[in-house]
Protein backbone atom coordinates (compact mmCIF):
# COMPACT_ATOMS: atom_id res chain seq x y z
CA UNK A 1 0.00 0.00 0.00
CA UNK A 2 0.97 3.86 -0.61
CA UNK A 3 0.49 6.69 1.50
CA UNK A 4 -3.29 6.89 0.11
CA UNK A 5 -4.28 3.30 1.01
CA UNK A 6 -3.81 2.08 -2.60
CA UNK A 7 -2.33 -0.77 -4.05
CA UNK A 8 1.83 0.36 -4.84
CA UNK A 9 2.59 -2.48 -7.46
CA UNK A 10 1.04 -4.65 -10.03
CA UNK A 11 -1.83 -5.50 -12.05
CA UNK A 12 -4.03 -3.70 -9.58
CA UNK A 13 -1.81 -0.77 -8.94
CA UNK A 14 -3.89 2.48 -7.65
CA UNK A 15 -6.64 0.21 -6.65
CA UNK A 16 -8.09 -0.74 -3.12
CA UNK A 17 -8.76 -4.03 -1.90
CA UNK A 18 -12.46 -2.44 -1.28
CA UNK A 19 -13.11 -1.16 -4.61
CA UNK A 20 -11.93 -4.38 -6.59
CA UNK A 21 -14.54 -6.23 -3.64
CA UNK A 22 -16.85 -4.04 -4.74
CA UNK A 23 -16.68 -4.67 -8.50
CA UNK A 24 -15.19 -8.38 -7.71
CA UNK A 25 -16.79 -9.95 -11.00
CA UNK A 26 -14.94 -6.62 -12.96
CA UNK A 27 -11.50 -8.09 -12.26
CA UNK A 28 -11.85 -11.74 -11.26
CA UNK A 29 -10.69 -12.53 -14.40
CA UNK A 30 -7.03 -10.81 -13.18
CA UNK A 31 -7.06 -12.40 -9.95
CA UNK A 32 -5.14 -15.39 -8.91
CA UNK A 33 -7.28 -18.57 -7.45
CA UNK A 34 -5.58 -17.57 -4.15
CA UNK A 35 -6.94 -13.55 -4.18
CA UNK A 36 -10.55 -14.88 -5.42
CA UNK A 37 -10.59 -17.59 -2.67
CA UNK A 38 -9.25 -14.70 -0.17
CA UNK A 39 -12.08 -12.20 -0.98
CA UNK A 40 -14.59 -15.04 -1.42
CA UNK A 41 -14.18 -15.44 1.77
CA UNK A 42 -14.21 -12.33 3.07
CA UNK A 43 -17.69 -12.20 1.79
CA UNK A 44 -18.77 -14.92 3.42
CA UNK A 45 -17.31 -12.79 6.96
CA UNK A 46 -19.12 -10.16 5.20
CA UNK A 47 -22.39 -11.76 4.99
CA UNK A 48 -21.89 -13.62 8.22
CA UNK A 49 -21.82 -10.27 9.91
CA UNK A 50 -24.89 -9.04 8.34
CA UNK A 51 -27.29 -11.74 9.22
CA UNK A 52 -26.30 -11.67 12.80
CA UNK A 53 -27.48 -8.09 12.67
CA UNK A 54 -30.69 -9.30 11.11
CA UNK A 55 -31.28 -11.81 13.63
CA UNK A 56 -30.21 -9.11 16.86
CA UNK A 57 -32.73 -6.89 15.38
CA UNK A 58 -30.37 -4.19 14.78
CA UNK A 59 -30.90 -2.11 11.80
CA UNK A 60 -29.00 -1.77 8.99
CA UNK A 61 -28.56 0.10 6.21
CA UNK A 62 -28.42 -2.44 3.20
CA UNK A 63 -26.37 -0.62 -0.21
CA UNK A 64 -27.33 -1.57 -3.49
CA UNK A 65 -24.15 -4.17 -4.79
CA UNK A 66 -22.90 -4.21 -8.27
CA UNK A 67 -23.52 -6.89 -10.03
CA UNK A 68 -21.31 -9.92 -8.88
CA UNK A 69 -19.86 -7.39 -6.54
CA UNK A 70 -19.40 -7.63 -2.49
CA UNK A 71 -19.74 -5.37 0.23
CA UNK A 72 -16.35 -4.18 1.63
CA UNK A 73 -16.10 -2.81 5.38
CA UNK A 74 -14.70 0.57 5.21
CA UNK A 75 -13.23 2.37 8.23
CA UNK A 76 -11.68 6.21 7.71
CA UNK A 77 -9.02 6.78 10.39
CA UNK A 78 -7.43 10.31 9.06
CA UNK A 79 -8.24 12.99 7.06
CA UNK A 80 -5.23 14.75 4.92
CA UNK A 81 -5.46 18.07 2.90
CA UNK A 82 -2.30 19.72 1.06
CA UNK A 83 -0.70 17.28 3.29
CA UNK A 84 -2.24 18.44 6.54
CA UNK A 85 -3.48 16.12 8.82
CA UNK A 86 -6.59 17.80 9.61
CA UNK A 87 -8.30 15.06 11.56
CA UNK A 88 -7.82 11.79 13.24
CA UNK A 89 -10.35 9.39 13.95
CA UNK A 90 -10.52 6.56 16.77
CA UNK A 91 -10.66 3.09 15.26
CA UNK A 92 -11.97 0.66 17.77
CA UNK A 93 -14.24 -1.99 17.20
CA UNK A 94 -17.36 0.22 19.15
CA UNK A 95 -19.37 0.75 20.76
CA UNK A 96 -18.35 2.92 23.12
CA UNK A 97 -21.16 3.10 24.87
CA UNK A 98 -24.18 0.33 24.95
CA UNK A 99 -26.99 0.73 22.48
CA UNK A 100 -24.15 2.86 20.23
CA UNK A 101 -23.88 2.18 16.76
CA UNK A 102 -20.90 1.06 15.39
CA UNK A 103 -19.12 2.17 12.15
CA UNK A 104 -20.92 0.04 9.84
CA UNK A 105 -23.89 1.17 10.72
CA UNK A 106 -23.74 4.63 9.96
CA UNK A 107 -24.35 6.13 6.11
CA UNK A 108 -21.72 5.34 4.11
CA UNK A 109 -21.05 9.08 2.16
CA UNK A 110 -18.76 7.92 -1.00
CA UNK A 111 -20.03 5.18 -3.15
CA UNK A 112 -16.25 4.35 -3.62
CA UNK A 113 -12.73 4.45 -1.98
CA UNK A 114 -11.58 6.21 -4.57
CA UNK A 115 -13.88 9.14 -4.15
CA UNK A 116 -13.39 9.12 -0.95
CA UNK A 117 -9.29 9.31 -1.17
CA UNK A 118 -9.64 12.14 -3.69
CA UNK A 119 -10.85 14.10 -0.83
CA UNK A 120 -8.46 13.42 1.76
CA UNK A 121 -10.03 10.36 3.36
CA UNK A 122 -7.88 7.60 4.23
CA UNK A 123 -8.62 4.25 5.01
CA UNK A 124 -7.42 1.23 7.16
CA UNK A 125 -6.87 -1.99 5.50
CA UNK A 126 -9.66 -4.07 4.12
CA UNK A 127 -9.21 -6.86 6.71
CA UNK A 128 -8.23 -4.78 9.39
CA UNK A 129 -11.41 -2.75 8.67
CA UNK A 130 -13.38 -6.32 8.51
CA UNK A 131 -11.65 -7.55 12.00
CA UNK A 132 -12.71 -4.18 14.15
CA UNK A 133 -16.14 -4.77 12.19
CA UNK A 134 -16.49 -8.71 13.20
CA UNK A 135 -15.62 -7.67 16.87
CA UNK A 136 -18.00 -4.51 16.98
CA UNK A 137 -20.91 -6.47 15.98
CA UNK A 138 -20.23 -9.28 18.77
CA UNK A 139 -20.08 -6.23 20.77
CA UNK A 140 -23.40 -4.32 19.43
CA UNK A 141 -25.34 -7.67 20.04
CA UNK A 142 -24.23 -8.54 23.09
CA UNK A 143 -24.94 -5.33 24.43
CA UNK A 144 -28.52 -5.58 23.25
CA UNK A 145 -28.95 -8.53 24.36
CA UNK A 146 -27.33 -7.61 27.98
CA UNK A 147 -30.40 -4.78 27.90
CA UNK A 148 -32.80 -6.64 26.42
CA UNK A 149 -32.37 -9.13 29.19
CA UNK A 150 -32.98 -6.23 31.60
CA UNK A 151 -35.45 -4.73 30.37
CA UNK A 152 -37.08 -8.16 30.69
CA UNK A 153 -36.91 -8.27 34.04
CA UNK A 154 -37.05 -4.69 35.89
CA UNK A 155 -39.84 -1.96 35.87
CA UNK A 156 -39.87 0.45 33.69
CA UNK A 157 -41.81 3.03 31.29
CA UNK A 158 -41.33 4.87 28.37
CA UNK A 159 -40.67 8.90 28.14
CA UNK A 160 -43.28 9.30 25.49
CA UNK A 161 -47.20 10.27 25.50
CA UNK A 162 -49.41 7.40 25.90
CA UNK A 163 -50.42 6.01 23.14
CA UNK A 164 -53.90 6.72 22.97
CA UNK A 165 -53.08 10.20 22.84
CA UNK A 166 -50.57 10.02 19.68
CA UNK A 167 -53.25 8.10 17.99
CA UNK A 168 -55.93 11.15 19.13
CA UNK A 169 -53.41 13.84 18.10
CA UNK A 170 -52.31 11.98 14.26
CA UNK A 171 -56.24 11.42 13.76
CA UNK A 172 -57.43 14.75 14.52
CA UNK A 173 -54.30 16.02 12.00
CA UNK A 174 -55.76 14.20 9.38
CA UNK A 175 -59.01 14.87 9.66
CA UNK A 176 -57.64 18.50 9.54
CA UNK A 177 -55.66 18.26 6.50
CA UNK A 178 -58.45 16.26 4.68
CA UNK A 179 -60.59 18.96 5.11
CA UNK A 180 -58.43 21.39 3.99
CA UNK A 181 -58.47 19.89 1.01
CA UNK A 182 -62.12 18.93 0.96
CA UNK A 183 -62.15 23.17 0.47
CA UNK A 184 -59.19 23.70 -1.78
CA UNK A 185 -60.82 20.40 -4.29
CA UNK A 186 -63.92 22.16 -4.46
CA UNK A 187 -62.46 25.57 -5.22
CA UNK A 188 -60.41 23.96 -8.16
CA UNK A 189 -63.44 22.60 -9.34
CA UNK A 190 -65.34 25.81 -9.50
CA UNK A 191 -62.79 26.81 -11.53
CA UNK A 192 -62.90 24.39 -14.29
CA UNK A 193 -59.52 22.87 -12.91
CA UNK A 194 -58.53 18.82 -13.20
CA UNK A 195 -59.08 17.72 -9.68
CA UNK A 196 -57.24 14.10 -9.22
CA UNK A 197 -58.61 11.15 -8.17
CA UNK A 198 -56.47 10.32 -5.87
CA UNK A 199 -57.37 13.55 -3.91
CA UNK A 200 -60.88 12.30 -3.45
CA UNK A 201 -59.50 9.37 -2.10
CA UNK A 202 -58.11 10.48 0.11
CA UNK A 203 -60.84 13.27 1.40
CA UNK A 204 -63.00 10.24 1.36
CA UNK A 205 -60.77 8.14 4.26
CA UNK A 206 -61.75 10.80 7.01
CA UNK A 207 -65.02 12.19 5.09
CA UNK A 208 -66.73 9.68 2.82
CA UNK A 209 -69.65 11.58 1.92
CA UNK A 210 -68.58 15.00 1.44
CA UNK A 211 -65.66 13.32 -1.28
CA UNK A 212 -68.71 11.50 -2.82
CA UNK A 213 -70.96 14.60 -3.19
CA UNK A 214 -67.56 16.31 -4.17
CA UNK A 215 -67.13 13.57 -6.97
CA UNK A 216 -70.36 13.97 -8.14
CA UNK A 217 -70.16 17.84 -8.82
CA UNK A 218 -67.20 17.62 -10.96
CA UNK A 219 -69.14 16.38 -14.24
CA UNK A 220 -71.84 18.79 -13.48
CA UNK A 221 -69.54 21.97 -13.25
CA UNK A 222 -67.67 20.89 -16.38
CA UNK A 223 -71.22 20.46 -18.29
CA UNK A 224 -72.53 24.12 -17.11
CA UNK A 225 -75.16 22.24 -14.87
CA UNK A 226 -77.28 24.44 -12.36
CA UNK A 227 -75.21 23.32 -9.30
CA UNK A 228 -75.06 26.36 -7.74
CA UNK A 229 -77.10 25.51 -4.32
CA UNK A 230 -75.13 22.44 -3.92
CA UNK A 231 -71.65 23.75 -4.46
CA UNK A 232 -72.63 26.73 -1.97
CA UNK A 233 -73.62 23.78 1.13
CA UNK A 234 -70.57 21.89 0.57
CA UNK A 235 -68.40 25.01 0.37
CA UNK A 236 -70.59 25.70 4.15
CA UNK A 237 -70.02 22.06 5.24
CA UNK A 238 -66.23 22.31 3.97
CA UNK A 239 -65.53 25.67 5.99
CA UNK A 240 -67.26 24.44 9.07
CA UNK A 241 -65.14 21.21 9.01
CA UNK A 242 -62.11 23.19 8.21
CA UNK A 243 -62.53 25.22 11.55
CA UNK A 244 -63.78 22.86 13.88
CA UNK A 245 -61.08 20.57 12.99
CA UNK A 246 -58.13 23.38 13.28
CA UNK A 247 -59.31 23.85 17.01
CA UNK A 248 -59.59 20.04 18.04
CA UNK A 249 -56.12 19.18 16.01
CA UNK A 250 -54.20 21.77 18.37
CA UNK A 251 -56.35 20.77 21.42
CA UNK A 252 -54.75 16.83 20.74
CA UNK A 253 -51.20 18.08 19.93
CA UNK A 254 -51.19 20.21 23.17
CA UNK A 255 -52.73 17.13 24.91
CA UNK A 256 -50.19 14.80 23.82
CA UNK A 257 -46.88 17.54 24.24
CA UNK A 258 -47.96 17.68 27.81
CA UNK A 259 -48.20 14.03 28.69
CA UNK A 260 -44.93 13.61 26.87
CA UNK A 261 -43.61 16.79 29.13
CA UNK A 262 -44.78 14.72 32.26
CA UNK A 263 -43.29 11.62 31.08
CA UNK A 264 -40.05 13.23 30.58
CA UNK A 265 -39.79 14.05 34.52
CA UNK A 266 -37.98 12.02 36.26
CA UNK A 267 -39.77 11.26 39.71
CA UNK A 268 -37.73 10.58 43.27
CA UNK A 269 -38.16 6.98 43.17
CA UNK A 270 -37.40 6.37 39.40
CA UNK A 271 -34.15 6.44 37.43
CA UNK A 272 -32.10 6.67 33.93
CA UNK A 273 -29.34 4.62 32.75
CA UNK A 274 -27.21 7.09 30.54
CA UNK A 275 -26.96 4.59 27.35
CA UNK A 276 -28.49 4.87 24.06
CA UNK A 277 -29.35 1.28 24.33
CA UNK A 278 -31.86 2.48 27.06
CA UNK A 279 -32.64 6.03 25.36
CA UNK A 280 -36.76 6.65 26.63
CA UNK A 281 -36.92 4.43 29.02
CA UNK A 282 -37.12 5.15 32.82
CA UNK A 283 -36.49 2.54 35.62
CA UNK A 284 -39.20 2.31 38.13
CA UNK A 285 -39.67 0.13 41.11
CA UNK A 286 -38.33 0.11 44.61
CA UNK A 287 -34.77 -0.90 43.00
CA UNK A 288 -34.78 1.30 40.15
CA UNK A 289 -32.17 3.58 41.66
CA UNK A 290 -29.85 1.08 42.63
CA UNK A 291 -30.17 -0.65 39.55
CA UNK A 292 -29.05 2.45 37.34
CA UNK A 293 -26.44 3.08 40.29
CA UNK A 294 -24.79 -0.34 39.50
CA UNK A 295 -25.58 0.06 35.85
CA UNK A 296 -24.07 3.35 35.77
CA UNK A 297 -20.77 2.80 37.23
CA UNK A 298 -20.45 -0.68 34.88
CA UNK A 299 -20.38 1.67 32.07
CA UNK A 300 -18.34 4.31 33.52
CA UNK A 301 -14.72 4.17 31.22
CA UNK A 302 -12.55 3.99 34.74
CA UNK A 303 -14.60 1.18 35.93
CA UNK A 304 -13.92 -0.48 32.58
CA UNK A 305 -10.33 0.29 32.91
CA UNK A 306 -9.80 -1.30 36.34
CA UNK A 307 -12.12 -4.23 35.63
CA UNK A 308 -10.15 -5.03 32.74
CA UNK A 309 -6.73 -4.73 34.64
CA UNK A 310 -7.93 -6.90 37.24
CA UNK A 311 -9.04 -9.84 34.08
CA UNK A 312 -5.46 -9.04 32.94
CA UNK A 313 -4.18 -10.42 35.61
CA UNK A 314 -6.23 -13.21 36.05
CA UNK A 315 -5.98 -14.52 32.36
CA UNK A 316 -1.94 -13.88 32.98
CA UNK A 317 -2.36 -16.19 36.11
CA UNK A 318 -4.27 -18.35 34.42
CA UNK A 319 -1.95 -18.52 31.42
CA UNK A 320 1.23 -19.20 33.34
CA UNK A 321 -0.47 -22.00 35.52
CA UNK A 322 -2.10 -23.82 31.98
CA UNK A 323 0.10 -23.02 29.34
CA UNK A 324 2.93 -21.51 30.39
CA UNK A 325 6.65 -22.52 32.30
CA UNK A 326 4.96 -21.57 35.89
CA UNK A 327 2.85 -24.30 35.30
CA UNK A 328 4.90 -26.74 37.92
CA UNK A 329 4.45 -24.05 40.71
CA UNK A 330 0.78 -24.16 40.08
CA UNK A 331 -0.18 -28.07 39.33
CA UNK A 332 3.37 -30.46 40.61
CA UNK A 333 4.33 -27.71 43.28
CA UNK A 334 1.69 -26.76 44.45
CA UNK A 335 2.29 -27.70 47.71
CA UNK A 336 6.18 -27.42 48.31
CA UNK A 337 6.25 -24.33 49.88
CA UNK A 338 4.68 -25.72 52.72
CA UNK A 339 6.96 -28.67 53.37
CA UNK A 340 9.85 -26.89 51.85
CA UNK A 341 10.01 -23.63 51.83
CA UNK A 342 13.54 -23.10 51.26
CA UNK A 343 13.64 -25.50 48.54
CA UNK A 344 10.40 -23.40 47.03
CA UNK A 345 12.05 -20.38 46.84
CA UNK A 346 15.26 -21.61 45.17
CA UNK A 347 13.09 -23.16 42.37
CA UNK A 348 11.25 -19.92 42.12
CA UNK A 349 14.12 -17.80 42.00
CA UNK A 350 15.79 -20.22 39.53
CA UNK A 351 12.47 -19.73 37.63
CA UNK A 352 12.35 -15.75 37.34
CA UNK A 353 15.78 -15.72 36.46
CA UNK A 354 15.36 -17.87 34.02
CA UNK A 355 12.50 -16.13 32.69
CA UNK A 356 14.33 -13.20 31.84
CA UNK A 357 17.59 -14.86 30.89
CA UNK A 358 17.79 -14.09 27.01
CA UNK A 359 19.41 -17.19 26.79
CA UNK A 360 16.49 -19.18 27.67
CA UNK A 361 14.20 -16.64 25.92
CA UNK A 362 16.02 -17.91 22.94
Amino acid sequence: RNEKGEIASGKFKGLTVGDIAREFQKYAGQMTGAEKEWLNRANEIENAVKDYFIRNDIDINLLALEEGGHFATRRVWVKVVGGEVLDVRYAGPGPGRPGAKIATEKRRWFKTEADAIKEGYRYLPYDQALYLKVQGAYNRGADKQVADWLLARVPWRTTGAPEELILAAEQARLKYRHSQLLSAALNRAVRGERVPNVTINSIARSYPDQAQELKDLIPLIQEGAPTAKRVQNLTRVAKGLVETNKSASQRAINARARARERALKVKYEEAVIPAPAFAGKILTGREAKETARVLREAFDPGFSKVLASVNKANDMVRFMILAGDASPFGIQLIFLPGAHPIVAAKAMRGYIGALFDPKFLA
